[in-house]
């Protein structure tokens, strides 16, 4: 994945989780408080049914003369026969008497029904009334036990009750059906959770899209740049190759020169790196010709490792190799013992006298996993993802003693994503180092260029 998929995908990312905090904090917040204000309605209601022995409490009629505010005329009486004299009169209706399904019900001291009090139709028989408040009395017993003079309220099934124990002893339960409150607040929960998910789709395609808008300038950054160092890489190539043949004009004229062995070895130095730039930059633009094809993963990896076992004889160290045979592979050969070279040699440049190198390769379930492990200087953890940026080198000294430019890591992680495949790094530093190169097996999940 390159540089501008992910930055878009950040993009998409951040915005998408801004959205979705910042939706189900209203929604949630929302619902809740809807919840919440119906709850309390319903127990300050129930509260109140017991406070007035059972019933609704029901409009506060007033004398006329004991109020200041306007009085209802309701105009001659003689022109209402059929409606009962009275005098004027103000209405006073409380906010919370709303007309809610209730019922309450005065149980004796020893548990015997005295009254069931309704105001309204009940949707409920007498006898499922009578098996409902028992078991709103048994739940309520688990509970500490009620107080003369207090109430008790909860939730039952959809229903809250309040009971209250009067100082005779009988004991009043009041029950307000609550149940299509719950089953309203029920479908808008349903509904914001609808519109929470649609509002997420359209926000991811927007996000999308306008992350290709913002990323437009930052492509046409990369573009130039990429170019520029394809440009520059190959026109480079020519001036290395002429150098690079009048030293072999030169070198055999005067063979103990210096200073032309300087040249040769700064020129051979800038030729690899301008061919590493070149790769990199084709591979940036997907103009790397990958030539597919199955071949023999140990045997491809032996070859290349074997011409450094005199390197490493010389230096001291000792090469262990693990490699399972016939491991069948399809994928870029030659880009494939590309990785083997880099990694090796790479163990080979940081580590010390009497160092181990061990190379393994061996197939788990359906990948292929090589791991190239060394003795010696090791990684700082916070160098572990940086080792594979271009041009990083955690140790600037021992980089220009080896030669190394920073692009060898970078190369090879190139490759392995080139074949769906992942190169990661670990190490203990001052210790010991790894690097573990996992491709697939499966030839479907190569990607042809």
């Amino acid at each position: 994945m390159n540089v501008l998929k992910k930055l878009r995908l950040q993009i998409v990312a951040l915005v998408v989780s801004l959205i979705t905090i910042f939706l189900a904090v209203m929604i949630t917040g929302v619902l809740y408080w809807i919840s919440s204000s119906e709850e309390n309605k319903s127990m300050r209601f129930v509260e109140m049914l017991v406070e007035n022995a059972g019933h609704r409490p029901g409009p506060a009629f007033h004398p006329a003369e004991d109020r200041k505010d306007p009085v209802l005329d309701f105009g001659p009486r003689d022109e209402f026969p059929d409606i009962r004299r009275c005098d004027s009169f103000i209405i006073e209706v409380k906010s919370d008497n709303d007309f809610r399904n209730y019922f309450s019900v005065l149980l004796s001291s020893s548990g015997g029904v005295l009254e069931v009090i309704n105001d309204f139709p009940l949707n409920m028989t007498r006898d499922e009334v009578f098996v409902f408040v028992r078991k709103v009395l048994n739940v309520a017993s688990e509970a500490p036990e009620v107080v003369k003079g207090r109430k008790k309220v909860g939730h039952l099934d959809g229903f809250v009750y309040c009971i209250l124990e009067n100082l005779d002893g009988t004991l009043l339960v009041s029950v307000v059906n609550r149940r299509s409150e719950l089953s309203t607040i029920l479908l808008m929960t349903k509904g914001a959770f609808y519109v929470f998910i649609v509002s997420i789709f359209f926000a991811f395609l927007v996000s999308f899209l306008l992350s290709h808008i913002i990323v437009m300038p930052v492509a046409g950054a990369f573009q130039k740049q990429r170019q520029f160092i394809a440009d520059a890489s190959h026109e480079l190539k020519t001036p290395i190759a002429v150098i690079g043949a009048n030293l072999d004009v030169l070198m055999p004229e005067m063979p103990d020169n210096r200073w032309l062995n300087y040249i040769k070895s700064e020129n051979e130095r800038m030729g690899h790196l301008v061919k590493n730039l070149l790769y990199l930059a084709k591979n940036d633009a997907d103009r790397i010709e990958t030539q597919c094809s199955k071949f023999d993963f140990s045997s491809a990896v032996t070859n290349a490792i074997l011409p450094f076992e005199s390197v490493i004889f010389e230096q001291q160290k000792r090469l262990e190799m693990d490699i399972q045979p016939g491991i069948e592979f399809v994928g870029d050969e030659h880009q494939i013992k590309q990785v083997a070279v880099i990694l090796v040699d790479n163990a080979v440049k940081n580590s010390d006298e009497n160092a181990l190198i061990r190379v393994s390769a061996k197939v788990e379930k359906d990948r292929v996993v090589f791991k190239v492990y060394n003795t010696g200087h090791g990684i700082k953890k916070e160098d572990l993802k940086k080792i594979f940026l271009r041009f990083y080198r955690s140790d600037v000294s021992r980089a220009r003693k080896t030669g190394g430019y920073g692009l060898g890591l970078p190369i090879a992680q190139a490759v392995a994503v080139a074949h769906h495949g992942t190169l990661t790094a670990d190490s203990e530093f001052g210790k010991w180092a790894e690097f573990t190169l996992v491709l697939p097996l499966h030839s479907s999940r190569i990607h042809l260029f």
